[in-house]
Order: structure tokens, then C-alpha cells, then sequence
């Protein structure tokens, strides 16, 4: 305080320091208001107004910032290494002791002694290796590239065949709606499933089996589903035949075959009692109403192939097993077993167009509630002439627009059977009213009626969606 009293400063406040100058190493040593509260490893630092003291942590805490305007603190460190690692250290639960098993037990090496008979073992037999891994050796990460821009292609997983949710068919301006002729499908007309207790087999390529059945309305056939099975997984059937005959009137089939489709025999299953397994015709005949045929089938290998059949009470009025051994030239009625079968068929009952004459504007609308990505058309009656169709999709409140990339299988209804009509679903494409049905649209519109025409008829009409 001498210095103070000399130069008639008074007060600490009163002083001034000349920081710029070279003191040589003399400072202020202590200020008591802050070092008299410190001890060993005590901190400084500035609270915004005067210097405070920061007391020790813990052991093994770090000096953590809280941020801008606040004191730094002490935390443990695991709070620290949460930036970089999910999880909470806690090395105060650290041990350096090794995992000690609770429980030993000793037992024989299977090598040298196994299940206790080790004298039988040759010890040559077994070698115990220890491979070396070359580390030199690694292969590098593969590194996609994209260098040439390419967006990836999307894979199709699913594919969801849904009946439409409507049909409508459109007559010089007079709608006519025909969802349920449109969701029909194929429909089980004759059948015999039950009594199955044996089998038939067909011997050679010159012994053919059938079985006749008694239609109950007039039908356009479609394919049967028959019980069948191989009789060894070495047998080899051949391509199997079965196809549609009349019969004659002793019952007998005759004449060439209606209709027919094949399978592969060697991918029917090889034990009994078999599988029902379907067999679609290429070509679709109109079979009459309460008329007689027979479903015929022949092998074109060697023999193995078996049809299920009832053998002790066969119940079936509208028909029987017929049988031939000279390659349908002749054949033989046997009243005692039915095979297993079922016969489905559907009906032209879809107006694809009018009848004639044909006019601009006709148009067949199918719908469905979500937006889909083609169109799976079933035709019975091809049409024919040279008129042309445009395919169009709804945009909402009467607007249309031409499909995109579109493909017509149908060839404008000229194709007969199951055909697709595809194109690309496009972000426009809107639910409209037809009808009274408020669905997502595709139609098929006249453009030109052109000359020649007679009316394609439909059996029905299913929709794929991608998923």
C-alpha cells in the first residue's frame, strides 16, 4: 500500500496498470477474494462478470463446454463420446479381470477318442489344420459406379389378377352395363369327385381312355381338370392328349376331336392318389345343350400314366369310362368305374361391340377402383372386318385420352381366346361415372366402322395390377 500512499492513490480501483508494458516477468501473484477459496486443481474462468473458481470433477471426467454463454463443467466422458458412439460409457464400471467360466467340464477329444473306441481309428485319418489367413491377399470393397446415369430398373414382384369392377357396353350412345356377364369367369358345368378308390392305367400309345358326360346348357368349353399320377418318378408319359369328341350313339366317341389341349406328362406327380391337374384347350367349340361327348386321352410315351376312377359304386348318370386299344379306331363301354373329372366352360355373353351395323362411338369401358396395368380380355367369338378402335383412359368429368404405349393382343377383338392389353399407366389418369359406377377407365372406341364387320363376343374380363 506504500506505493498507494506515495503517488496519493487511495484505492485499488484508482490504480492504473500499463499492460503494454514490459513488466519482466513481475505481475499480480494473488488476488484474495479468488485464491482464497482455490485449492490444488481449482480452475479459473469468467462468469461474464468476475473471474470464478471451477472445482475438480471427478476422476476420469472431462472439461465439457455447455455452449456459448454458459461455464464450462465437469462431465463424465461417456456424455463426450455420444457425438460419435450411441452408447453411455461408464468407466467406473471398467474391469480388468478375464471371463472365468462357471462351470467346466472335461471330456475326450472326438478326434482321439471317439465315443471311447478310439483303437478303431486309423490316427492318420484326421488331421487337425490351423489355415493362415493372407491378409496381402484381401480383395478391395467393390465401388459401384454410376458414370453412365442409368436409373436402375424397377423389378415387378407381384402380379394381381382381380375380376373388373365394371363392364359396360356402349351402343350408339345407349349404355348397356355388363359387369356380371364381364366377372363370369370359367363356370363348373359336369362332374365326378368323389368314390375316388382306384386308378386306370394307359399301357401303350395305342390305349386311349375316355370318359363321356351330358352337358346341361349350351356352353363354349375351355379345358378339364383330371386326377392324375405317375406311377414312378422314371416313368415317361410323353406329351399327354386331351381333347373334346362327340360320341355316337352307343355312346361311343367318335368323329376327329372339338377341341383340344396337352401337358407335359413327365411334370405330373409320381404317387397316388395324385393331383387334379388342368389341362386348358388351345381352341374353344361350342358344345351343345343335354348332348353326350366324351373327354379322350392318350399318351405319347411309354406307359406309366394312371387316372384316378371310382371302381366299386361309379355314380355318374350322364356318362361313362370308354376305352380303346387300337388308338381311338374302336371302342369299348365299361358301365363299372367313372373317372375323376370336371368340364368348364363359359358363355359369349360380353358384347364387345354391337351388333351391326357398327357406328363411330361404339365402345366397350372396362373399370376398376385402383388404377391398373393391363387388361387380361377372354374371347369366345372373334370379331372380323376392318374397322379400327382406339384405346382410351378417363381424366374425369367426360374427358379422354389415347393410352400410352399401347399394346393391343386382341387385335381390335379379331383374336379369339385369352389375350392382354397392355400400355403405361400415366399420373393424369382419373375415375370418371359410367354407368353409375365411379371407377378408373379404359375404353375401347370406334374410330372408323369400316366394312366386312361381324360382333366379337367376350366371356370375360380380368385386370393385372403390378404390386
Amino acid at each position: 500500500m506504500s506505493l498507494m500512499l506515495k503517488s496519493g492513490i487511495s484505492k485499488l480501483s484508482e490504480l492504473e496498470i500499463d499492460v503494454d508494458k514490459d513488466w519482466q516477468g513481475k505481475g499480480i501473484t494473488n488476488v484474495k477474494q479468488v485464491a482464497a477459496g482455490m485449492a490444488i486443481g481449482h480452475l479459473l474462468q469468467h462468469d461474464g462478470s468476475v473471474l470464478v473458481a471451477l472445482a475438480p470433477g471427478a476422476a476420469n471426467q472431462v472439461l465439457t463446454s455447455q455452449g456459448p454463454g454458459k461455464l464450462v463443467v465437469w462431465e463424465p466422458g461417456g456424455v463426450y463420446l455420444q457425438r460419435y458412439l450411441p452408447v453411455t460409457i461408464v468407466l467406473g464400471l471398467a474391469t480388468a479381470k478375464p471371463f472365468a467360466a462357471s462351470y467346466l467340464k472335461n471330456v475326450p477329444s472326438p478326434l482321439s477318442s471317439p465315443l471311447g473306441v478310439s483303437e478303431l481309428l486309423n490316427p492318420g485319418w484326421f488331421q487337425r489344420l490351423n489355415p493362415t489367413v493372407a491378409l496381402a491377399k484381401t480383395q478391395a470393397l467393390f465401388a459401384p459406379t454410376y458414370a453412365n446415369a442409368e436409373a436402375p430398373t424397377a423389378n415387378t414382384l407381384i402380379e394381381c389378377t382381380n375380376p373388373v369392377s365394371g363392364g359396360v357396353s356402349n351402343d350408339g350412345g345407349v349404355l348397356t352395363d355388363e359387369t356380371a356377364q364381364a366377372k363370369s369367369g370359367l363356370t363348373k358345368d359336369q362332374s365326378y369327385e368323389t368314390g375316388d378308390d382306384g386308378n386306370q392305367g394307359f399301357g401303350t400309345t395305342s390305349t386311349w381312355e375316355a370318359q363321356t358326360f351330358t352337358t346341361s346348357l349350351a356352353q363354349r368349353v375351355k379345358g378339364v381338370w383330371l386326377k392324375l399320377f405317375k406311377q414312378t418318378t422314371s416313368d415317361t408319359p410323353g406329351t399327354v392328349t386331351v381333347s373334346i369328341r362327340a360320341t355316337d350313339g352307343s355312346g361311343h366317341p367318335t368323329g376327329a376331336d372339338l377341341c383340344q389341349g396337352t401337358i407335359d406328362g413327365s411334370a405330373i406327380q409320381y404317387l397316388s392318389p395324385g393331383d387334379w391337374v388342368w389341362i386348358p384347350f388351345t381352341t374353344g367349340v361350342l358344345l351343345g345343350s343335354a348332348t353326350k361327348y366324351a373327354i379322350v386321352v392318350r399318351v405319347g410315351g411309354a406307359s406309366g400314366l394312371n387316372w384316378r376312377c371310382d371302381t366299386t359304386s361309379p355314380t355318374y348318370a350322364g356318362g361313362n369310362r370308354e376305352y380303346s386299344t387300337n388308338a381311338g379306331t374302336s371302342w369299348t363301354t365299361d358301365t363299372t368305374r367313372d373317372f375323376m373329372f370336371k368340364v368348364y366352360y363359359t358363355l359369349d355373353d360380353m358384347d364387345l361391340l354391337p351388333t351391326a351395323p357398327l357406328a363411330v362411338g361404339d365402345a366397350w369401358y372396362w373399370g376398376y377402383g385402383q388404377k391398373f396395368d393391363r387388361i387380361y380380355q377372354d374371347i369366345g367369338v372373334a370379331g372380323a372386318g376392318t374397322y379400327t378402335l382406339a384405346f382410351e383412359y378417363s381424366q374425369g368429368g367426360g374427358d379422354w385420352t389415347a393410352c400410352v404405349n399401347l399394346v393391343d393382343g386382341t387385335s381390335g377383338f379379331r383374336n379369339p381366346w385369352l389375350n392382354v392389353i397392355s400400355y403405361t399407366k400415366q399420373g393424369d389418369w382419373a375415375t370418371d361415372t359410367i354407368s353409375g359406377r365411379t371407377l378408373y377407365w379404359i375404353r375401347a372406341r370406334v374410330t372408323d366402322a369400316g366394312t366386312g364387320y361381324s360382333q366379337p363376343k367376350g366371356t370375360y374380363a380380368r385386370v393385372g395390377i403390378d404390386i
